[in-house]
């Protein structure tokens, strides 16, 4: 809500808020005598303005819906392969034509969404969405409360633990933590770390606001349409903006803004070499 006078209310030298906030425009329509009407959450409540508070709103989110799953479901075509290790306490949601595979190990509920497939010794750790037509394959790891988007690819020993948005691939042993924008590309072998030597939490600086984040602050967060080369490695904490690209055996201390390509530089020593350097 905007008030067409506010400007005319403003004291002179006054600082205006740095950003909207919901309590002054709520106090702007008292003052022009209109209603303002309230729905009291019976949950959880999550103020989304910072790339992490989409992982906390999404694993809060992902945690209230299988505490209220009662039990099994399987959609018309679904089906779960009698060689499938789904552990006891676990409980299903299978959208139509979905199907967990012989081998796969199930370690709590999931639910997967309309023709997603878990297939050759992918392993599901538990409390997880699969969205629609996402494949997790060939001995992949997603970590317990981790929300997957729709069109995905998870396979080949990559291990996820977090959020992506849809059509993220991932592939050939990669190890990622963190948000994952539409579209992301990540290459073979890229690893995000997670841990600092001092055990501390990266201050995050968000248009120009820092802070040092509750929760997930030693994410990686990626945004929409990015790609990384082969054998990336990102420190804890790091933003990469939409539309970027990160060459192969870069490792980012940094963030990346959006539109970037950035390429490490190496130097090489070139030096004879021969069969009679080995010694045989």
């Amino acid at each position: 809500y905007r008030n067409p006078g506010i400007m005319d209310q403003v004291e002179i030298g006054a600082m205006p808020p740095v950003e909207g906030d919901i309590a002054h425009s709520f106090d702007h329509m008292r003052q022009d005598g209109i209603a303002v009407h309230a729905v009291p959450a019976s949950g959880f409540v999550v103020d989304v303005d910072r790339p992490w508070h989409i992982m906390e709103a999404n694993y809060a989110a992902a945690q209230h819906w299988f505490e209220t799953l009662e039990k099994t479901v399987i959609g018309q075509g679904a089906s779960v392969d009698d060689g499938a290790d789904i552990a006891a306490d676990a409980k299903l949601y299978l959208e139509p034509g979905a199907h967990i595979g012989k081998g796969c190990h199930i370690g709590g509920s999931v639910a997967l969404g309309a023709g997603s497939q878990v297939v050759r010794g992918a392993i599901l750790q538990g409390d997880t969405f699969v969205g629609a037509r996402t494949e997790c394959k060939d001995y992949c790891l997603i970590s317990p409360g981790s929300v997957l988007g729709s069109r995905c690819i998870f396979g080949h020993g990559a291990e996820f633990d977090g959020v992506t948005f849809d059509t993220v691939y991932l592939w050939h042993y990669c190890e990622i933590a963190g948000l994952m924008g539409n579209n992301v590309d990540i290459g073979a072998a890229t690893v995000c770390g997670t841990l600092r030597f001092d055990n501390g939490v990266r201050i995050q600086n968000v248009r120009g606001h820092k802070e040092r984040p509750a929760r997930f602050g030693s994410s990686t967060f990626i945004g929409d349409y990015c790609r990384t080369g082969v054998n990336v490695v990102f420190m804890p904490g790091i933003k990469v903006g939409a539309y970027s690209c990160i060459g192969a055996g870069a490792i980012l201390y940094e963030d990346v803004p959006e539109r970037t390509l950035l390429i490490p530089k190496q130097e090489h020593i070139l030096k004879p070499w021969g069969p009679e350097k080995y010694g045989w």
